[in-house]
């Protein structure tokens, strides 16, 4: 087989003559675009054996940002030189036309008139070198996945369905998105591809799978007949290999780090060791114990977003290398309660693992003209290490082997039974029912949540300091409900509310009847993710494996818009969603 090669233009710019073109004075405004005459070849003409391709127009033109405007699909090779005089553009690639090939050209908004920039409208040429011309074509539109926006200038491919990369190969024909979102791909030769859209930020026609959102659909197309409305959905996601960058000992940390984000690791040791992820998902940090001697060999598997693994066998190693110390940082999160349920909520987040928690030290709260300061305990020892009571089990997500100690009546302890800390994000989730007797005490009570000093110690012995914030009270005549209605056949599904900022604030799956509650004020979306492997999750598939993303769909108002707004004390729906 011959593996052709197609190159992204580079365009000569020359403007030929010495006179220079200026906007006449005076005169009624110019509203008319420029308007084709002639052209060399003519549209749709076969047997072309000439070198350079003419237009002329019906007024001087001249040309904008050709390089990006102008898309000759296939390819015309690696320099195409582009020349405006007057009323006549002229194409001319390096090398001949290859031979029984259609080729498109679409100009977009490369070439305006000089007066007011007039644009022709759907400017495009058609000519084949042989005897026929090829006239399939493939429409559709080009959306965001998750957030299901309109994607413009995203490069759509379309590629040979046989042996190809398109991280390493450029597609047979391509074409851009236009302001709505929307492609079209002409003068296709009947046969068998495969399409693909990309963000092609660096213009090499090419995914560039770090930093390039792209879609597909994973089989081939089988083109026949024209083929309308065919839609993908892009996402950002990494496809690289996942694979280990290095492996760094420093005094009693060890830090492996990835080549991109993981989603999970697994250690095969049964052990008791202290380990999470760093600051971000690319990195695991273990922190040596004093039993560990020279050196300990240990077997870890890290997985990423696409479910492609990474095993690496490495050696804790104690060094006489001094890293500086990090400051112990951490927060009390973004704590709420629901006036009507008395659900309160919050997630604790630490910078370093947490092998030590002071039930008495954490409590809510509640400002009442009965209540009194909680009484004052010594706080312990910083150099003392016996956790024999209240060591947080690495390996274990609950915390039942921390005791509660005592309560008092003027404020509300939180409890070990309330408690869930993951040991591997460094997280600390805390859910807890209210007495409802609370918000009786008077119209708005005032809750906070308060932490004082030692109410946690770290690995390195770090242990926090005094810190409070208010608990905002979700009041049924402050916020609104949205009731929602699903018409499916699907099997497993996910409903999910989305806030202005993309962020999840309620879910619920497989219900065809739904109404959440207790919502602020704003402005909200509905994302229905389907489940098609039924994990409860969006998955966003695998590419080396042929698996496309999961699809999603949004609820779309009257008006066609994805937002809704949700107003206090408003009831808003039922919103029904079929798909």
């Amino acid at each position: 087989m011959i593996r052709r090669h197609h190159f992204l233009l580079t365009f000569i710019l020359l403007l030929n003559g010495c006179a220079s073109l200026t906007t006449p004075s005076g005169g009624p405004k110019d509203l008319k675009p420029p308007r084709l005459i002639s052209s060399i070849p003519s549209a749709n003409q076969i047997n072309f054996k000439g070198k350079a391709i003419e237009l002329t127009f019906n007024e001087p033109v001249k040309l904008n940002n050709p390089r990006e405007e102008i898309i000759i699909s296939p390819s015309a090779g690696k320099n195409v030189e582009i020349k405006v005089k007057g009323t006549k553009v002229t194409i001319a690639p390096e090398k001949p036309w290859r031979d029984s090939t259609t080729y498109s050209i679409q100009f977009r908004e490369a070439i305006q008139d000089i007066t007011e920039s007039n644009i022709p409208i759907n400017l495009k040429l058609a000519f084949s070198t042989g005897p026929l011309i090829d006239t399939l074509h493939i429409t559709g539109k080009i959306k965001n996945l998750l957030k299901g926006s309109i994607a413009d200038k995203i490069t759509v491919g379309l590629y040979d369905s046989d042996t190809f990369d398109i991280f390493t190969d450029t597609a047979r024909y391509f074409t851009k998105t236009d302001k709505k979102g929307k492609y079209k791909l002409d003068n296709i030769k009947a046969g068998s591809y495969k399409i693909y859209a990309f963000d092609d930020k660096n213009k090499n026609l090419r995914v560039e799978s770090q930093t390039e959102r792209f879609g597909f659909q994973s089989k081939p197309i089988l083109l026949q007949k024209n083929l309308d409305s065919l839609g993908l959905g892009l996402i950002m996601l990494d496809s690289r290999r996942l694979k280990v960058s290095t492996i760094r000992n420093a005094g009693t940390t060890t830090r492996i780090r990835f080549n991109k984000p993981i989603t999970d690791y697994t250690i095969a040791q049964d052990s008791n060791l202290v380990h999470a992820f760093g600051d971000n998902r690319s990195e695991v940090i273990f922190w040596n114990p004093s039993t560990t001697g020279d050196s300990l060999r240990l077997h870890l598997t890290a997985t990423d977003s696409l479910s492609n693994h990474a095993d690496t066998l490495f050696y804790l190693k104690k060094t006489l290398t001094k890293s500086p110390k990090e400051v112990f940082k951490w927060s009390l999160g973004a704590p709420i309660v629901e006036s009507e349920t008395g659900n309160f909520k919050t997630t604790l987040s630490f910078n370093k693992p947490i092998i030590d928690i002071d039930f008495d030290s954490l409590y809510i709260k509640i400002d009442t003209a009965s209540a009194a300061p909680p009484p004052k305990q010594e706080p312990k020892d910083k150099g003392s290490t016996d956790t024999s009571q209240n060591t947080i089990v690495q390996d274990s997500v609950q915390t039942d082997s921390i005791p509660k100690r005592i309560e008092k009546p003027w404020i509300l302890s939180v409890s070990k039974k309330d408690i869930t800390y993951n040991p591997k994000t460094k997280d600390l989730t805390i859910v807890k029912q209210l007495d409802m007797k609370i918000f009786k005490l008077k119209k708005d009570p005032t809750l906070s949540l308060v932490a004082r000093s030692a109410f946690v110690y770290s690995i390195d012995q770090d242990t926090s300091k005094v810190l409070s914030t208010n608990i905002p009270i979700l009041w049924p005549e402050d916020t609104g409900i949205v009731l929602i209605e699903v018409i499916t056949k699907e099997k497993s599904f996910i409903i999910q509310l989305l806030d202005p900022s993309g962020k999840v604030v309620a879910s619920a799956r497989n219900v065809f009847k739904q109404t959440f509650k207790n919502l602020p004020p704003m402005d909200y979306q509905i994302r229905i993710v389907i489940d098609s492997n039924e994990n409860g999750k969006w998955d966003p598939g695998n590419f080396y494996l042929g698996q496309e993303p999961e699809k999603v769909a949004f609820y779309l108002t009257p008006k066609k818009l994805q937002n809704f707004a949700m107003r206090a004390n408003w009831e808003n729906g039922p919103l029904v969603i079929k798909f």
